[in-house]
């Protein structure tokens, strides 16, 4: 199959998890925003960029687990168009016979101190936390990717094998506690479970009080009014200027192998 016909297949596939999911949480009152590539897509293209194969979503804290708490007390898990991953990377995956696996990557707003030291303290706190909790599978992709090398990579492998002894659970529960802490006067936020460069973005909390729906291929989904703020604030301000494909296309390759040797 050519690349251009593949990812069409994905992201019809998309589509479809990102209807489910967005049905879910209509169903139940929980907010959330379109983010990184695909909030983009929706402003630029009114839908999906043309090179990207998977999707993200964004939530406050308190919406995440408002949206956890329905998965797990209000469906049965046969019940779900999906599987529901919530490690700190946390994520829905669809796979679905015949069809190209696809998920839907959810991150979650923290607040963080507004004192610069306090900052950079969580953010180092975050970044050995990213390494630590990383799965055999995850350190593959990362090795795989090569994005990370030399020291780099030599240093995300050592902070990997200290958490080694620590089961999932107790490392996810420290990692979700860190994540709460140096909380300020909660006026600003920023993703605590997204990548290294972006956990140390910054915003007001107030841009993700708000939210509209916006057309999106043949639907409507949700994001945040204040979406300028925080596209700028990873893209630049001329986030509306087309640029060539993304630098997680070949992890992205390298995990949907993975997954599909799993069924």
């Amino acid at each position: 199959m050519e690349k251009n016909e593949e990812v069409k297949q994905i992201q019809k596939e998309l589509l479809c998890l990102m209807k489910d999911f967005h049905n879910i949480c209509k169903k139940h009152g929980i907010r959330y925003s379109l983010h990184a590539g695909t909030l983009l897509g929706a402003i630029r293209e009114g839908g999906f960029i043309p090179w990207d194969d998977d999707a993200d979503v964004s939530f406050l804290r308190t919406e995440y687990e408002k949206f956890k708490n329905v998965i797990k007390t209000k469906y049965e898990k046969d019940q779900l168009p999906f599987v529901c991953d919530f490690s700190f990377g946390a994520r829905l995956i669809r796979q679905r016979a015949g069809k190209p696996i696809v998920w839907l990557d959810l991150y979650i707003y923290d607040f963080i101190s507004e004192n610069r030291l306090i900052q950079k303290l969580k953010i180092a706190e975050l970044a050995f936390l990213m390494a630590w909790l990383r799965s055999k599978e995850e350190m593959y992709v990362t090795k795989a990717h090569g994005v990370y090398q030399g020291w780099k990579y030599e240093l995300i492998h050592f902070i990997h094998i200290l958490g080694l002894p620590f089961s999932d659970h107790a490392k996810l529960q420290i990692a979700n506690h860190i994540s709460q802490l140096h909380k300020g006067k909660k006026r600003l936020i920023h993703r605590a479970n997204d990548q290294f460069v972006a956990i140390q973005i910054i915003l007001p909390a107030k841009v993700m009080y708000s939210y509209q729906l916006i057309q999106f291929e043949d639907t409507k989904l949700m994001i945040a009014k204040d979406y300028d703020l925080i596209l700028t604030s990873s893209y630049g301000s001329d986030y509306m200027v087309p640029r060539q494909a993304h630098k997680d296309a070949k992890a992205h390759d390298i995990y949907r192998k993975i997954q599909e040797k799993k069924r």
